[in-house]
């Protein structure tokens, strides 16, 4: 990840509490609710949370699927998401994002969906990890993400991912895109930041 990981084990203990995680994830819930027909139309659906966090996103999902596996880098923020005690829910402390093809045993049944919430922009190469993230998908399977969206005008030095971004990946790791788009905007210090929301589906 491009973040130091010891950044995120200090924020652990914090995290759920910060209300703009909190909005972000709630947002991002909502977003997909939005489109619960199609995403969680399986009856024994089973989900993978990339870059789970503590766990909020996890703990939105789970009264809507069967089993849900939650990865991250950071045993401190997995501590937290187990804390919940949320049924149905597996953590796995393991890095997706370096390129090799995962080999645990969580990992090795297909997935109806993927999502990542604010992740893909703090990985060192966010195609060859959404490659990775594809190959795990159930066909017909999706993955849903949410990023700070940049604008034409970015700098080199913001985080974030433009649009076109997502196409071009979702094109290389042989999904079908579904939707890319604004999804809703988070209000912080004064400025609103944009959220670019993608689904993508395998064939």
């Amino acid at each position: 990840m491009s973040t130091d990981a010891e950044s995120w084990e200090e924020l652990a203990s914090t995290w759920d509490v910060r209300d703009e995680v909190i909005a972000f994830a709630d947002r991002a819930h909502a977003s997909l609710l939005e489109r619960r027909g199609s995403l969680f139309g399986a009856p024994d659906l089973r989900a993978l949370d990339f870059g789970a966090g503590s766990g909020l996103l996890t703990e939105r999902m789970a009264p809507l699927c069967a089993a849900i596996v939650a990865v991250d880098t950071s045993p401190r923020m997995l501590e937290v998401l187990d804390r919940k005690g949320l049924p149905g829910v597996q953590s796995l402390c393991v890095d997706l994002s370096a390129g090799a093809a995962p080999t645990e045993a969580a990992l090795r049944q297909p997935f109806d969906l993927v999502v990542a919430s604010s992740v893909f922009a703090f990985v060192d190469d966010y195609p060859a990890t959404l490659r990775t993230l594809a190959a795990l998908l159930a066909p017909g399977g999706r993955l849903v993400q949410w990023d700070w969206e940049l604008g034409e005008g970015a700098s080199p030095t913001d985080t974030g991912l433009h649009p076109s971004a997502l196409r071009e990946a979702y094109s290389a790791a042989g999904l079908n895109v579904e939707f890319v788009g604004t999804a809703f905007e988070m209000e912080m210090q004064s400025a609103r930041y944009p959220v670019v929301m993608g689904v993508a589906r395998r064939p």
